[in-house]
């Protein structure tokens, strides 16, 4: 699934010119870093398959210089799709996780989100010294082990001992629409561009 879209942040400080130290062209930035993330709440979704709900993971796969994971969330009010970044292939050391946040409708075979958030959070004292030193998404701050809200922002490319932190560029709003076919503990989802195999990991 690729994200299509790009929104500009503008942040405006207006400052007194009196007592400004003289020297302050030589300081450091000023540390930038993403707001701290959280789900939303008051969401609206449906669905007409009970079974749907709970959690669901894909295997652990070689994705270029590292190893990933997709899991799904489909809970009552809402849908949080986790792409994960792992170190090896078993998946348990962790450099990178994203996830995308919305509604959802889950009908006649179908399932339909509304995606309106999306949040990172780097594991990765590397990943995060290359996303800081890169600007990536716009800031030279990046807490550890912390969700960050990085919606509608443009986050470049950024490899770094093994690790590849793909291109992810964020709307407001992306439209994701997959037909599936659930059978047992797993859930196959068929996208325009591909398919998935999760199995169930609890409800």
């Amino acid at each position: 699934m690729v994200l299509k879209g790009l929104a500009l942040f503008a942040f405006t400080t207006l400052l007194s010119s009196c007592g400004k130290d003289s020297n302050d062209k030589d300081k450091a930035p000023a540390q930038n870093a993403p707001p701290v993330a959280s789900i939303p709440l008051g969401l609206t979704s449906t669905s007409d398959n009970p079974e749907l709900l709970g959690s669901w993971s894909t295997e652990c796969k070689a994705c270029g210089y590292s190893y990933c994971q997709t899991k799904l969330e489909m809970q009552a009010e809402l849908l949080i799709w986790n792409k994960n970044q792992f170190a090896d292939l078993s998946c348990s050391k962790e450099l990178l996780q994203i996830r995308h946040i919305g509604p959802y409708t889950a009908e006649d075979g179908g399932i339909d989100s509304v995606l309106t958030q999306t949040h990172m959070k780097i594991e990765n004292e590397d990943f995060k010294t290359a996303a800081e030193q890169s600007l990536s998404c716009g800031f030279n701050s990046w807490p550890l082990k912390t969700w960050l809200d990085v919606t509608g922002r443009n986050c470049p490319a950024t490899r770094e001992k093994g690790g590849v932190w793909s291109n992810l560029t964020v709307p407001g709003k992306a439209l994701v629409h997959a037909a599936y076919v659930l059978e047992g503990d797993h859930l196959t989802l068929e996208f325009s561009d591909g398919v998935i195999v999760l199995s169930k990991e609890s409800q």
